[in-house]
């Protein structure tokens, strides 16, 4: 569904992050289906005829439609939905053109955003025709039908129609019955100026001019389909095309004047929906693809069948000036929307409940679509380090949920498009395929799309196709993975005397070990080292257990082999000692697993951060992406947490960590070389900011000389990869002009992905005058609201704003509640970013108290509140933990002379 967007990560991720929680604690999903809030069954949609007359100078849009309907018990009353909509008539006749019966009142409930018809005669069983007059406003919530400002090539300011349904807003559009299960046939009719494009789910089957500037475009008939995938989009845009062997006609369509930056996902597209229809053993079931950037998006992309939207930065690309994360980040994208043309729109989860099945699948498959185009990006390297390390952390918390959540009703609905539905569920389908095998998998898949293509599924059906091609009981592998909240850490100990290793398991929480919880998971150990043997393939679902692996007296083991698992691993000293003269051989993932377990178990207070510290030391030589971006972000997290510290210790960490990624950005340098590695190409901005913004001279002078000359108009002084870098290694160590000077290239620039990569870095001055006049200038009406949490961001990553920044949150609430809290997921982002960095019991307390005492609406970001203040207080107690022993390991390791 709608990918999302994390500001503060690089790579830019789609994503609707994390807002969740689960019931207390954690508790496995409640709620039996039948508290669900649902409409009626009486009466069920089997056509809609729409035809809809944008105004795009008024905002507002006139609707008829009629829709077949059956009537399964006879009722004088018609429940469906609809939100922001005025209905004016409303009708039912036994035939389209027989006799009406109008309706003699018409009932709003807004809570639960319905309506309901009440005629005077009851509708009879079987067919009957409801005819239903309406007018909706364009609105600027970035949800149901709603407008997007553009300036076109003349320079003029514009607006287009564009819609956004998913998750309950296609009832904003017109009124219907807006639940997945709830499929139906759609013609759809749209009436428009004449001279624009205008684009729905199916191609257009008939187009006149109506003589006085408007003409009327209808679209073919879909295949039954849900509500929340049926879209359209009216504005200025052209086209690049092409077609897929099977004959089917793909177009990507851009602002006017640029459409090359069209190319690269087309081809993207033609050979992912190739790919798919080959994997799924089924074709791509429509006639056409449409792909289209959309200025203002809330998402980073939305599926809808055969028309998918995009937010720019995810579709465009300009070889001239994206960057090289923002291309695979554009073709990881594409893959994604793609795969939901199968599972979400073809195959349709039954209720929100099963959201993890759309998501957590269009997550894996997307990332198999990139490594079927692109092979040698080694994408499944990055697999580890951003979707299963993003789920280990949300789902670490108490306030976590498990897979499967039910939802009554629309609010919870907007609340689980969060890492748990996306990057947990990816990771289990990853873990999954790996125990099953991939060929058994795919078997698999392909007879549950046989079984249900156009209708609705859940998890229970997924298991029974996948048992039948394995020969696996994958329901009882799975049932508790997708029911029960968390995960375990795996714990490893050697016996000194016969060599057998042995272990437990108990649920890993990011507060500290719980000895009060016993809950247990079926783990697959996949153990690798000399002696192994059959231990590779071993399920384990008890607290305590023997590992079969016996260790010779200079073997080693190391477990979870390239990180298939979703679980941590801690080993005790004999065993830790014998694995850290392997590393070196170790696959990059499994060196990945290393430095992740040991941060997150130090970091929960299982094991000492100065250990992890101690373990980097060996790493210092590192030249894997994924692994290198670890140790930056866990050095970051921990410069962020000692930040109130004494300068003594803050000034040792930072030489600490200039010690070991100086070196690697000075081998990797600032210009890219005709011989890069696809990770030395991804790692040399990560590694230009990170020594740039610790102080490393060289670097500081490289970027301040470069940035002076590219913003006097030099574009190459700065290549498109490192230009966000450079940025923020100017703005640390410099002030207001650097900062006006950024703020004067935002205005020069044309390209959105280009002004957002400002955006991302405004945040990173030390000057307290520069903090406020980030957030002036991030709420102005130069950054579109989309945008507004990328500077948030920024700033909430710099320890120095963080107070000032928490101070002006609260002051100007109102304001930031009122913009962001309708129709979208922003606000919760907002609340994650501002809250989430702070480390004392004290400022948790002030965050929970805020919330307490505001009485703004807050049940859509009651996750995000619950889950920024959990990882405060997680923070508090690993400063308790560490401030003593990291302190210590630095004085020691400066004076030992350790690193240099």
């Amino acid at each position: 569904g709608h990918l999302l967007t994390d500001s503060q990560s690089t790579p830019p991720r789609p994503r609707k992050l994390a807002e969740m929680s689960a019931t207390k604690d954690g508790a496995d999903a409640a709620s039996a289906p039948d508290s669900r809030v649902l409409l009626p069954k009486d009466v069920l949609p089997r056509l809609y005829d729409v035809t809809l007359t944008p105004d795009l100078e008024k905002f507002t849009f006139d609707g008829v439609e009629t829709i077949n309907v059956e009537v399964a018990t006879a009722t004088a009353r018609v429940t469906l939905h609809s939100n922001d909509i005025v209905i004016q008539t409303a009708g039912w006749a036994a035939t389209a053109d027989g006799a009406v019966t109008s309706s003699t009142s018409i009932e709003y409930d807004e809570k639960n955003e319905t309506a309901t018809l009440v005629f005077p005669a009851p509708l009879p069983v079987g067919s009957v025709v409801l005819s239903i007059n309406f007018v909706g406003a364009l609105n600027d919530k970035m949800a149901g039908f709603y407008r997007s400002k553009y300036t076109n090539a003349a320079g003029e300011e514009k607006y287009a129609a564009v819609t956004q349904f998913e998750a309950t807003d296609a009832r904003r559009a017109f009124p219907c019955w807006d639940e997945p299960a709830a499929k139906a046939k759609f013609d759809v009719t749209l009436t428009v100026p004449e001279g624009l494009v205008a684009l729905g789910n199916m191609p257009i089957v008939s187009e006149k001019s109506n003589g006085d500037g408007t003409c009327t475009v209808r679209f073919d008939t879909t295949p039954i389909m849900s509500t929340y995938l049926v879209a359209f989009v009216v504005g200025e845009f052209e086209k690049v095309s092409g077609t897929t062997k099977d004959g089917i006609a793909v177009a990507v369509w851009t602002p006017v004047g640029v459409k090359a930056e069209g190319e690269f996902p087309l081809e993207c597209a033609i050979k992912t929906l190739e790919y798919f229809g080959e994997f799924f053993a089924q074709p791509y079931p429509l006639p056409k693809m449409d792909m289209i950037a959309i200025a203002d998006f809330a998402a980073g992309a939305m599926e809808n069948w055969g028309l998918v939207t995009y937010r720019s930065t995810y579709l465009l690309y300009n070889p001239e000036r994206t960057s090289l994360q923002s291309k695979t980040m554009i073709a990881y994208v594409v893959g994604h929307e793609l795969a939901h043309q199968w599972f979400g729109n073809l195959v349709t989860m039954e209720w929100w409940t099963h959201l993890w099945l759309n998501e957590g699948f269009a997550t894996w498959v997307g990332w198999l679509a990139v490594n079927h185009m692109f092979p040698e990006w080694r994408i499944w390297d990055r697999f580890v380090g951003e979707e299963l390390e993003r789920a280990l952390d949300l789902d670490s918390l108490r306030s976590s949920h498990p897979i499967e959540v039910e939802c009554k009703n629309s609010a919870d609905v907007n609340e689980i498009f969060d890492a748990i539905s996306y990057s947990k569920g990816a990771s289990l389908i990853r873990m999954l395929a790996d125990i099953i095998g991939i060929d058994a998998f795919q078997k698999g898949l392909q007879s549950y799309i046989q079984a249900h293509k156009f209708g609705n599924a859940e998890s229970t059906h997924l298991w029974a196709a996948l048992t039948e091609s394995s020969g696996r009981d994958v329901s009882g592998l799975m049932t508790v993975w997708t029911k029960q909240t968390g995960y375990p850490v795996v714990s490893l100990t050697l016996d000194p005397e016969t060599g057998a290793v042995s272990g437990t398991q108990q649920r890993f929480f990011a507060t500290g070990a719980d000895k009060t919880d016993t809950s247990v998971w079926p783990v697959a150990l996949g153990m690798s080292g000399p002696t192994a043997g059959d231990a590779a393939t071993t399920i384990v679902d008890t607290a305590s257990f023997s590992t079969g692996v016996v260790l010779g007296a200079s073997d080693y083991v190391k477990a979870n082999r390239f990180m298939n698992g979703v679980y941590r691993v801690m080993y005790d000293d004999a065993l830790l000692a014998r694995l850290g003269p392997a590393t070196a051989a170790l696959d990059c993932r499994d060196r990945y697993a290393l430095v992740s377990d040991a941060f997150a178990c130090a970091s929960a207070g299982y094991s000492d951060t100065a250990a992890a510290l101690t373990l980097l030391l060996s790493f210092s030589g590192e030249t894997a992406e994924n692994v290198t971006l670890l140790m930056s972000h866990k050095v970051g997290d921990l410069q962020s947490l000692l930040f109130a510290e004494s300068e003594e210790v803050q000034a040792r960490l930072g030489r600490y960590a200039l010690a070991l990624f100086g070196p690697m950005a000075a081998r990797v340098g600032m210009d890219p070389k005709k011989d890069d590695s696809h990770a030395d190409a991804m790692l040399r901005p990560m590694l230009i900011g990170r020594a740039g913004k610790l102080g490393d001279a060289k670097i500081v002078a490289e970027c301040k000389a470069r940035f002076a000359k590219f913003i006097a108009g030099d574009d190459s002084a700065v290549h498109p990869d490192i230009r966000g870098a450079v940025y923020g290694v100017v703005l640390k160590h410099g002030g207001k002009a650097e900062f006006d000077a950024l703020l004067a290239l935002y205005d020069r620039l044309d390209a959105q992905d280009e002004k957002v990569a400002v955006l991302r870095s405004l945040g990173a001055s030390l000057d307290p005058a520069v903090h406020q006049a980030v957030v002036d200038f991030a709420m102005g009406d130069k950054v579109r609201s989309q945008d507004v949490v990328s500077p948030i961001a920024s700033l909430a990553a710099n320890p120095a704003a963080r107070k000032f920044l928490w101070g002006w949150f609260q002051a100007n609430y109102a304001t930031i509640h009122a913009r962001f809290y309708s129709g979208s997921f922003l606000l919760g982002r907002f609340v994650t970013n501002v809250c989430g960095g702070f480390a004392t019991d004290e400022s948790a307390a002030e965050i929970t108290k805020f919330f307490d005492e505001c009485d703004l609406d807050k049940d859509a970001i009651k996750r995000a509140i619950q889950q920024s203040i959990e990882s405060v207080g997680a923070s508090a107690r690993w400063l308790r933990n560490c401030r003593e022993s990291v302190a210590g390991f630095l004085e020691r390791g400066e004076k030992d002379g350790l690193w240099k």
